[in-house]
């Protein structure tokens, strides 16, 4: 059995390495699709686990604290397959598989030399979960989803050899993990479309029922790049730490931008320049190409350009100029590979619209004195009148034949014919 430690828990404070290695352990790393719905999407490329992967974080413990973690080559056997091995700049060790087909699972944590009270003093501690802990099944149905309770045996080896932990001690851990949610986070590396993750897992001295290590812990997972940002808050028995981090930096290469979308615009005036919504773009490590087709764009709101490059954080709008009358054009914007239409509809001809504005006037004729004048209208109001011309009083025999737009400017002109000559003529309005 361990002797009971006198020393009082302590708050770690910045400066404190060997907790500050110690929380590195047991990370929680899953994956979630980014999308709303009841299929199933795989978790897999939320923690990409590629040879000689490195991520950097920035820890608000104070500017000068920073972790990184590679990812090793090769596979090391644990628990009977072969696992993956993340090693931290603090000295911690993790082994992790990512089977498409069985989730991302916790195997092993290597932790480097610890305080462990007066009668076992500095330790390093390597603890093997068989059952390894699941920290998300392999496909989501849905959000929330929940592994449930785990549970399972640790062996634990603490170094250099001593009377700690006694021979035959006996240590098992529980917890479960809930895929919550979506959301967008910012970073230091920039904005990213996330999944949300709370977990929870404590270790147990199973002879004199301790706890001898817990900790809760949110993540915050991008896909194709995996933890963004991570907070947790952990205990052992002799100290306590709560801290957040945040990418800073990696060399995962995503230039795949997460969702955007152009709301297509409707009832545009045939021939006028018409900009997009403003989009902002996230979710890439990198700079992507961006090129558009039947259009041009705005990159962080510089001039319009056919092609360039966008980078995390920065703004697309698209500008498009209007077809004629009652039809579509589509342009489509490619960003890192991936295409996005915006379309854009312009207006149905007005029958009736003399100025061109979209609207529909009206067309009086005195038949008193031949005279003829237009109201502008807008909608019920009038918004301006106007008198082209005067065609005679009783007799002169010239009635309105047809409205149409005879010369295609977008405005509607009259057709006149004289019933008493037979003569035909059009005027070509612009009231």
């Amino acid at each position: 059995m361990l002797p009971k430690s006198k020393e009082p828990p302590v708050q770690i404070k910045r400066g404190n390495v060997s907790m500050k290695r110690w929380r590195r352990a047991l990370w929680g790393i899953v994956g979630a699709f980014w999308a709303l719905g009841v299929h199933a999407f795989p978790i897999a490329p939320y923690f990409p686990l590629d040879d000689n992967a490195t991520w950097g974080y920035r820890i608000d413990l104070g500017p000068a604290d920073a972790v990184t973690r590679t990812v090793l080559p090769g596979t090391t056997t644990v628990n009977s397959v072969p696992a993956k091995t993340i090693a931290y700049s603090s000295g911690v060790i993790e082994h992790y598989t990512n089977d498409p087909s069985e989730g991302i699972r916790l195997h092993r944590i290597f932790a480097p030399p610890q305080f462990f009270g007066t009668h076992c003093g500095l330790l390093s501690k390597t603890d093997t979960l068989s059952l390894p802990f699941i920290h998300s099944p392999s496909d989501v149905p849905s959000f929330p989803a929940a592994t449930g309770t785990q549970s399972g045996s640790v062996n634990r080896v603490l170094a250099p050899e001593g009377p700690c932990p006694p021979p035959g001690a006996v240590f098992t851990y529980s917890g479960s993990s809930t895929v919550q949610g979506f959301e967008v986070v910012t970073v230091p590396l920039g904005s990213f479309q996330t999944v949300r993750i709370v977990s929870d897992l404590t270790i147990t001295f199973v002879e004199v029922s301790q706890i001898v290590y817990a900790r809760t812990q949110t993540l915050w997972l991008a896909s194709g790049i995996g933890v963004v940002k991570e907070a947790r808050t952990e205990s052992s028995e002799f100290s306590t730490l709560s801290e957040t981090l945040e990418l800073t930096s990696t060399n995962v290469v995503r230039t795949t931008a997460d969702t955007i979308s152009f709301t297509p615009a409707t009832g545009a005036a045939p021939g006028s320049a018409v900009s997009s919504n403003i989009v902002t773009i996230t979710g890439i490590t990198a700079a992507a190409s961006v090129s558009v087709t039947a259009g041009t764009v705005r990159i962080n709101g510089g001039a319009p350009v056919s092609s360039g490059t966008v980078t995390n954080g920065q703004t697309l709008q698209v500008v498009v100029t209007a077809p004629g009358f009652n039809a579509t054009t589509v342009a489509n914007v490619t960003v890192g590979g991936v295409t996005v239409p915006f379309s854009v509809s312009s207006a149905k001809r007005a029958r009736g619209d003399y100025d061109g504005n979209l609207k529909s006037d009206i067309f009086w004729k005195y038949e008193s004195t031949g005279t003829t004048f237009v109201w502008k209208m807008n909608g019920t109001m009038i918004a301006g009148t106007g008198s082209p011309a005067t065609v005679g009083g009783p007799g002169a025999g010239w009635s309105v034949q047809g409205i149409g737009d005879f010369n295609g400017d977008g405005r509607s002109d009259v057709l006149w014919r004289n019933s008493v000559s037979g003569a035909v003529v059009v005027w070509l309005m612009n009231v």
